[in-house]
């Protein structure tokens, strides 16, 4: 299958509570995108879910704006989805810091 080796990883660019970052080319597109890993769930800790919540928000947020025939560059472009290995995959456009780092430029302050 194809599909399978669609994304060549890079290398990993952070990691959180819920999982890793990687930065990785499609090899369909011949273009970088960033993949967030989904740690398996524990007892207790529901990561699947949460992250398919991430899916559906960003799939309509996209979906929304595609109709309207505009786009919000302030909401990250979510490309693909799979799973591997029973963890789900996100693919997104990469951008040039991570929340973590544009949070600690405002001394975590939050956004304005």
């Amino acid at each position: 299958n194809d599909d399978d080796h669609r994304y060549k990883l890079i290398k990993r660019v952070g990691k959180g509570a819920f999982g890793q970052v990687v930065k990785a080319i499609d090899t369909r597109t011949d273009c970088e995108v960033a993949i967030k890993i989904i740690k398996r769930s524990a007892p207790k800790q529901n990561f699947l879910l949460q992250a398919q919540t991430e899916i559906q928000l960003l799939t309509r947020i996209c979906c929304e704006g595609e109709t309207l025939g505009k786009r919000d560059n302030h909401i990250v472009r979510l490309l693909d989805t799979f799973m591997h290995k029973k963890h789900q995959c996100i693919v997104f456009e990469p951008l040039a810091i991570t929340l973590y780092q544009l949070l600690a430029r405002t001394k975590f302050r939050g956004l304005q």
